[in-house]
């Protein structure tokens, strides 16, 4: 007869979480006696709770070649604490002074999945010093505002910041992705005036979760995106992420585009098999693509737009692959530190009647 083990008591799951925190910390322990310094990330015993910290470092970018490694880094080792039961997280955002779109839409995505996945009584974040900063972080809703809000909630560099997120479920069609999300964005992308762009980042995103199953899509929350974006001074500004398996491992499965496809694509174009030279096919085929609607568009089409707009930029940061486009010109460059997923940065210059 078969018999079926029965669920472990309180005190042999409390036993177990004792154990575990003990591997755990002789496990740092032997790690800081062989390598020196200090433990990164940190592990602090309050209680019976380990607290591990993430610090973030003074600048959180993406695309900046200096400041790229030290935000993955944190960006991973806030990943890497999400993974581990029975512990706390802290988040220390407090020598933070600066932050950029890309780096953080990349920071609220990975704390939503780590609220999501911790629980908010196992989370700490310690607000910046820099009141700015601070002001930035409680608008796009990572760090909670001070009530009273303070003055700096109102300034300009601040207040027109707009952050959501959402699922993209299957079969929908393009712009669709704005259809059910929670958070605000500008008004000119709900508004319909940028359609053609909303549907390229539906499509991105529909691409970015090929061929995970339903517990990989548990990680990430299902197919979800994160999005900042602002309008001020004339200027559309868009960030959005996601945290799926990145274009050099999603265009090889694409749906749009057949495997034959996309290596003659790659052949043709002379490139090797990194992951910016996967950007660059996306980017071509995409080109190249029949011109029906919703067909294989995407990238390009972000990128074409930016171009015949004066004073635009797209930033393309997929997995190791970094591809930049500024009034016309463009490169693609392979970074030292992978990112998790696609993060695009689109700023376009509005007309007079648009903004």
């Amino acid at each position: 007869m078969r018999r079926f083990a029965s669920s472990p008591s309180a005190a042999a799951r409390s036993s177990i979480k004792r154990r575990f925190r003990r591997k755990v910390w002789s496990a740092e322990k032997r790690r800081v006696l062989k390598f020196g310094g200090t433990p990164r990330p940190h592990l602090v015993r309050t209680g019976k709770l380990f607290w591990i910290t993430a610090v973030a470092p003074a600048t959180v970018d993406v695309f900046d070649p200096d400041m790229r490694p030290q935000t993955v880094e944190f960006i991973d080792a806030i990943r890497a604490a999400s993974r581990r039961p029975g512990v706390g997280v802290v988040v220390d955002l407090g020598g933070v002074t600066a932050i950029r779109p890309t780096g953080a839409v990349l920071l609220m995505a990975e704390m939503h999945r780590l609220k999501a996945g911790q629980g908010r009584s196992t989370i700490r974040v310690v607000t910046p010093s820099d009141r700015v900063t601070n002001a930035v972080l409680c608008q796009i809703g990572i760090c909670t505002p001070v009530s009273p809000p303070p003055e700096e909630m109102t300034r300009e560099d601040v207040r027109h910041w707009r952050s959501a997120t959402g699922v993209a479920s299957e079969g929908e069609k393009g712009g669709a992705i704005l259809q059910g999300y929670e958070g605000r964005l500008a008004d000119n992308l709900t508004s319909g005036l940028y359609d053609g762009i909303v549907e390229a980042m539906t499509n991105t995103v529909h691409h970015a979760y090929v061929g995970q199953s339903g517990e990989q899509l548990k990680k990430h929350i299902g197919r979800r995106w994160w999005a900042l974006s602002q309008e001020r001074e004339g200027n559309l500004t868009v960030a959005i992420c996601d945290l799926g398996i990145g274009i050099p491992r999603s265009l090889p499965r694409s749906a749009t585009f057949s495997r034959p496809v996309v290596q003659t694509a790659w052949k043709a174009l002379g490139l090797d098999k990194s992951d910016a030279s996967a950007i660059r096919v996306a980017l071509e085929l995409g080109k190249t693509s029949t011109g029906q609607k919703g067909r294989g568009r995407g990238l390009s089409e972000i990128v074409e737009a930016a171009n015949l707009s004066a004073g635009g930029r797209v930033l393309i940061s997929s997995n190791k692959g970094v591809f930049v486009s500024v009034d016309g010109k463009s490169y693609a460059r392979n970074a030292s530190h992978a990112i998790r997923g696609t993060l695009i940065l689109w700023t376009v210059e509005m007309t007079r009647d648009e903004a």
